[in-house]
């Protein structure tokens, strides 16, 4: 690898962050890298460029993974999920940028109970919210 590859790799690497989806280990770990990759190519902060947000599907496998959490299905259409929380409640994903959203069901339709970003923030709603199916598997 050279000094511009480090370079490039940097970047992506700070991408790696909690408000991304990133497991907090991974976020730890990213950053590691970075400062591994700054000392050894001797790489200045002025010289990071910075990379395009990622797409959508690099984020939908962490919201799989949300979901799993809770033994909820997640559904995908275009740069949106969503998933059915109870009979009165759902929750609304926008995929390009971490945003989420929990509607109610009222007798007038459906209203915005809570909203945040990042998986994080979610994973902390849900757990108050429905509760986690654990499974013990035997060998």
């Amino acid at each position: 690898m050279n000094a511009e590859g480090a370079l490039r790799k940097i970047g992506l690497l700070q991408r790696i962050t909690a408000e991304h989806g990133a497991y907090l280990g991974e976020a730890e770990a990213a950053a590691r890298l970075v400062l591994l990759l700054r000392e050894r190519y001797e790489v200045k902060e002025d010289e990071i460029r910075p990379i395009a947000p990622p797409s959508s599907p690099m984020t939908w496998a962490y919201w799989q993974q949300l979901g799993d959490e809770f033994d909820l299905k997640l559904s995908r259409f275009g740069g949106r999920a969503s998933v059915e929380l109870r009979d009165d409640a759902r929750l609304i994903i926008r995929l390009d940028g971490g945003c989420w959203h929990i509607e109610g069901r009222s007798p007038q339709g459906w209203h915005q109970i809570a909203r945040g970003s990042g998986l994080e923030a979610a994973r902390n709603y849900l757990t108050e919210l429905v509760p986690r199916r654990y499974t013990f598997l035997h060998s």
